[in-house]
């Protein structure tokens, strides 16, 4: 059987000529996330697509999941056409049991939060957890709009999509550690092309699957079975514990309505 990046790349290949620059970016980002998922075709079937939904429920945004699930889909019809396989293992799973309202669970009390996001030896790591949990943004925002122009360290804001989220004054700390470490890797390089916040030591930006990695280490550290989400919605509770209304969660945290924070609201009564 072709390898799987060799079939990703046969893929892009035909699509090339058919798509936009942004439309083939897009795949590309797709096709990396599940050749980073999965490296043979052996270790695709139902049960762990299922598991990658529920990853990707819990830690994306509902649009980033319908591409990337959408761009799975068209790749493996590809494959089905090139006689890789017989069946499209996408089209096996119900999607509709996955759109259900998830329970928030508070796992994570303030002493875990501050072991998880310390745990990491490098500066920078530190920073990229803090800043998830200080601001409350998914791993995809932050590395979509993870750029200078949107962050404001003098106000404590930070700039998502159309909305506005805020530095603790710990992750301000933080940052203003790491961003002397970054100064000095980006002197070695040329000055101007690169913007993002969080950088890897070749001054390039940190792929947004990085912060996975970093996370997934911590918490196995402390023998946690615990998700990049759960920063998210620990810190949706402790707001709500301490006075925010679910009209101010819902703008803060991005959601598209109420209901999107009513399993919050029932596991804090």
């Amino acid at each position: 059987m072709a390898e799987l990046s060799d079939l990703t790349k046969e893929f892009l290949q035909k699509i090339e000529d058919e798509s936009s620059l942004n439309t083939l970016k897009a795949y590309k980002g797709d096709l990396g996330f599940l050749q980073k998922s999965f490296s043979t075709f052996s270790q695709i079937n139902e049960s762990s697509l299922r598991d990658i939904r529920v990853k990707l429920i819990e830690n994306y945004s509902p649009s980033t999941v319908s591409r990337r699930w959408s761009a799975w889909r068209e790749f493996f019809r590809y494959c089905q056409i090139v006689g890789v396989i017989r069946k499209n293992p996408i089209w096996e799973i119900n999607v509709e049991s996955f759109n259900k309202q998830r329970e928030f669970q508070e796992n994570l009390s303030d002493e875990l939060i501050e072991a998880i996001c310390n745990f990491p030896s490098k500066i920078r790591d530190k920073a990229l957890l803090w800043f998830l949990y200080s601001t409350g943004v998914r791993p995809s925002e932050l590395f979509q709009f993870g750029s200078f122009k949107n962050l404001n360290l003098a106000a404590k804001e930070f700039y998502v999509d159309n909305r506005i989220t805020f530095l603790s004054e710990y992750l301000v700390d933080i940052l203003e550690q790491y961003l002397v470490e970054r100064q000095l890797i980006m002197k070695t390089k040329t000055p101007g092309l690169n913007e993002a916040i969080f950088i890897n030591e070749q001054g390039q930006p940190l792929k947004e699957t990085y912060i996975y990695t970093v996370f997934s280490q911590a918490a196995q550290n402390l023998g946690l079975k615990s998700s990049v989400g759960d920063l998210r919605d620990s810190l949706m509770l402790r707001l709500y514990r301490n006075g925010a209304s679910p009209e101010g969660l819902k703008y803060l945290l991005g959601f598209k309505s109420i209901k999107s924070i009513e399993p919050l609201l029932r596991s804090s009564k």
